[in-house]
């Protein structure tokens, strides 16, 4: 595991947000793709894309897959993903470089579900790594960039897309 938190450390260098998460996709003990947290979007809809989500994507491209969203549906995969015992390895480092909690929140919970990871390695307050089974694992806590949009948007409950409410 230290092999991988020193390949997710210098990968945590290149992002530029407040809160620095990087995660790998490990597949036989070797890791297939980095994601990094990074901005992503246009206009209003802004935010930021999780470390898991970027790194789940990116296997998906490599497995000539694609995704969506859908606020009623949820995730969408495109293609068919080949059924490998893939894991997740995901961390964040404060700005003085320590190792901090990066358990996921409620949306990669779900997605990592959907594209069938079993097992996912994160990294506690006190710089322990955890490793747990995705079933197991309990939607704690909404990311910050959800508690945003749910402030500016309300869902429309027959359509499930939201409508912009402005600024509060």
């Amino acid at each position: 595991m230290e092999r991988f938190i020193s390949c997710l450390v210098k990968q945590i260098k290149k992002s530029h947000l407040n809160f620095n998460h990087s995660a790998a996709i490990l597949y036989k003990k070797k890791i297939m793709n980095y994601g990094l947290n990074h901005f992503g979007g246009k206009g209003l809809c802004t935010g930021s894309i999780h470390a898991e989500q970027d790194a789940i994507f990116k296997y998906l491209s490599t497995m000539n897959c694609s995704i969506s969203w859908n606020d009623r549906t949820g995730w969408k995969i495109l293609g068919k993903i080949p059924k490998k015992k893939i894991e997740l390895i995901v961390i964040r480092i404060n700005n003085d470089e320590i190792i901090r909690n990066s358990y996921p929140c409620g949306e990669c919970i779900k997605l990592m579900k959907k594209v069938g990871i079993k097992k996912v390695h994160y990294s506690t307050e006190d710089a322990c790594i955890v490793s747990r089974k995705v079933s197991s694992l309990k939607k704690c806590h909404l990311s910050g960039g959800h508690m945003h949009v749910s402030r500016l948007f309300k869902q429309n409950p027959k359509t499930g897309y939201y409508d912009y409410c402005g600024h509060s």
